[in-house]
């Protein structure tokens, strides 16, 4: 999942939303010192992801891409998401997106000093660009697209041609994202819930 998705699905306090998409940003082991909530969001995001990889939905859709983009299909897939959950945020949830995001940037301003140096390096453009309310339009996901393919250390070409593909495809995508997203919404949190249960100090 791309950084919105991370973000909705973790707990809603700026740190925990922070914490949402460190998950790219910090290794598995790693010597940041974070508040306990970012913890837990870090771990929360590697099981989503481990989660959208296996899911029957998704590999479906990623099979929709030709040989030449599958490579890519998951990065693809990734940010896509994000546009198709805020063309159906309101099906998932009564806090207005603009709200979520609003809060989200002020966390990123408020945790600047303990930010990882590739989040911070990126941050500032995240919130003057607004990358995440870019996601409920075209263009902000084709953009998103190509600012991640200059990112790739080669063939960052063979992603931006997947993006057809995504227009194509939109209708079937949007079938599959409607059946796997609630399911992730309910494995997070019963995966949430098992980590607080389970490990209430080693978050």
């Amino acid at each position: 999942m791309n950084f919105l998705a991370h973000i909705f699905l973790a707990q809603h306090s700026q740190a925990a939303m922070l914490g949402g998409i460190l998950g790219d940003f910090v290794p598995i082991r790693h010597s940041y010192v974070f508040p306990d909530e970012m913890n837990l969001e870090i771990k929360i995001h590697r099981l989503i992801d481990s989660y959208t990889d296996g899911h029957p939905a998704v590999l479906a859709a990623k099979s929709v891409f030709p040989a030449t983009s599958r490579r890519y299909a998951g990065i693809l897939l990734d940010i896509y998401f994000d546009f198709l959950l805020s063309a159906h945020w309101s099906n998932f949830s009564t806090l207005p997106r603009k709200d979520l995001i609003a809060s989200f940037y002020q966390g990123i301003n408020h945790y600047q000093a303990i930010l990882p140096p590739k989040l911070r390096d990126i941050s500032d453009h995240m919130v003057a660009h607004d990358w995440l309310g870019g996601y409920a339009h075209w263009d902000g996901v084709s953009w998103a697209v190509q600012r991640t393919a200059r990112r790739l250390s080669r063939n960052g070409d063979a992603l931006i041609a997947g993006l057809p593909v995504l227009r194509e495809a939109h209708d079937y995508f949007d079938q599959q994202f409607l059946l796997f997203f609630p399911q992730l919404q309910q494995y997070t949190e019963i995966s949430r819930a098992e980590i607080q249960r389970h490990y209430p100090d080693r978050i």
